[in-house]
């Protein structure tokens, strides 16, 4: 884990870089392009969320994403177009 906090970083940052996102639990995975960008330049991979994150602007470049929903007690993930139970 590179960072931790309430706001996604945005400099001194690099491709890979790791962010614990206070605000939803979520573990993210930096991607490239702009870090203020976190639905598009960020990869949800782990972490616990009380529901599941926007993907409204998620694409391939998602694909992969995974978190605990505490809520429904599940694994989910995204197969690059929709929400998908893991395991």
């Amino acid at each position: 884990m590179n960072s931790v906090g309430y706001a996604f970083p945005t400099t001194g940052i690099f491709t890979g870089w790791e962010h614990k996102n206070l605000n939803d639990g979520g573990i993210y995975r930096y991607q490239g392009g702009d870090p203020s960008n976190s639905l598009v330049n960020w990869l949800l991979v782990g972490g616990e969320l009380s529901s599941d994150p926007d993907t409204s602007s998620w694409g391939v470049s998602q694909q992969g994403a995974q978190w605990y929903n505490t809520t429904e007690q599940q694994w989910k993930g995204w197969d690059g177009s929709q929400i998908v139970l893991v395991g």
